[in-house]
């Protein structure tokens, strides 16, 4: 079904699944994803959304701020958003610390950048059980 709205046949790519519940206030900024994806889905699962503007993402013009965007995402419950990587595909949300879950698939190129972003997702959690967030 993705391959077919997102116009890309994405069965050769490897997909990594990523879980997150706490959103701190560094998180979101201004950014293009790496070239190593080559999709992202974001499905949310926040029951309801209190905040106008903090948290919310948004698809935007360029990596200078989050004023003008083009669109901007609820992050309620069932909300999905799917976009191709691209060198313009700018995006982030402003700032927000706290509860913020989401469930982000990611199709990358190959599965050494499939292991690759394994093995930092498992430091990452390792560090944080450590030091905490």
């Amino acid at each position: 079904v993705m391959s077919e709205r997102m116009g890309l046949d994405l069965h050769p790519y490897p997909r990594l699944t990523t879980i997150r519940k706490i959103s701190q206030a560094k998180d979101g900024r201004s950014h293009t994803d790496g070239t190593a994806k080559v999709m992202t889905l974001l499905v949310y699962m926040n029951d309801a959304w209190q905040d106008q503007g903090a948290g919310r993402l948004r698809v935007l013009y360029g990596p200078d701020g989050f004023e003008p965007y083009k669109l901007e995402v609820p992050p309620t419950m069932g909300t999905m958003f799917a976009f191709l990587r691209a060198d313009n595909s700018w995006h982030g949300h402003p700032p927000f610390a706290g509860e913020r879950r989401v469930v982000q698939v990611a199709w990358v190129k190959d599965e050494a950048e499939l292991a690759r972003k394994k093995r930092r997702n498992s430091m990452a959690q390792f560090f944080k059980g450590i030091f905490g967030r």
